[in-house]
């Protein structure tokens, strides 16, 4: 919401809500909630809409998708700009990054999704939230804030967290991102967890034609966190492509 309104004053900007997200229906039990089939539904969403080629702004779980299109149909994209997208994979590409997806898998993870397959849908959120934000996060956003995900999001969350890590976080190899040829902006938080910062890197080294900014004052939200500097950045990175 915070870049809808800056962002059309140059280009013509579409937002939407993905598979499984509010507005939309909720995953069903048998549903799957893999990474490759939001990825076709942007690809799909872009050639319908005759927005080809496309500048895709995204961040988190939506870098990506984003990302994942771009490898996969390359034609379909102008242009990146990826707010650490959580590529667990490349974390293995080093002792330290392996080491940081452990850890994740085993404090957070499998907590969540067994907080949630149990019904314990604010434990599951809470687990989840705190790792990506940060430690404390969820208990500080105001209670009706809470009490919406827990209504309104777990339902997804749980559908990700039960599909298996292949399917979410499915690998991208180092090799096929370094053929994308692609002008790409590289977009972390200051405040962000090391995760990120550490899967970022991996993404700089592999792709070509990239730049990083970091957002000051700012965590992995830092579209939200600060706006003003995001947009601007953002914005100039998109008047020269």
């Amino acid at each position: 919401r915070t870049q809808a309104q800056t962002f059309a004053t140059r280009f013509r900007v579409i937002s939407y809500s993905r598979r499984y997200h509010p507005p939309n229906a909720p995953p069903r039990a048998q549903d799957v909630y893999a990474v490759s089939a939001h990825a076709a539904d942007l690809g799909a969403l872009v050639k319908e809409l005759k927005a080809t080629p496309a500048h895709l702004v995204a961040s988190s779980y939506g870098a990506y998708i984003a990302l994942l299109l771009a490898v996969d149909h390359p034609e379909l994209v102008r242009s990146l700009v990826l707010g650490e997208p959580p590529v667990l994979p490349l974390l293995s590409r080093t002792a330290v990054g392996e080491a940081t997806r452990q850890s994740l898998l085993r404090r957070v993870i499998e907590p969540a999704r067994k907080a949630l397959e149990t019904g314990n849908r604010e434990e599951g959120l809470r687990r989840f939230v705190d790792a990506v934000i940060g430690p404390g996060s969820f208990d500080n956003f105001p209670q009706s804030v809470r009490t919406e995900w827990v209504e309104k999001q777990a339902p997804e969350l749980r559908a990700e967290l039960m599909t298996e890590m292949s399917a979410i976080t499915p690998p991208l190899d180092c090799g096929d991102l370094g053929k994308l040829k692609l002008p790409t902006l590289l977009v972390t938080g200051e405040r962000s967890s090391p995760m990120f910062l550490l899967i970022t890197a991996e993404l700089e080294g592999c792709l070509v034609g990239e730049s990083h900014v970091m957002v000051p004052n700012a965590g992995h939200g830092m579209h939200g966190d600060n706006p003003t500097f995001y947009n601007e950045t953002v914005m100039a990175f998109l008047q020269r492509r």
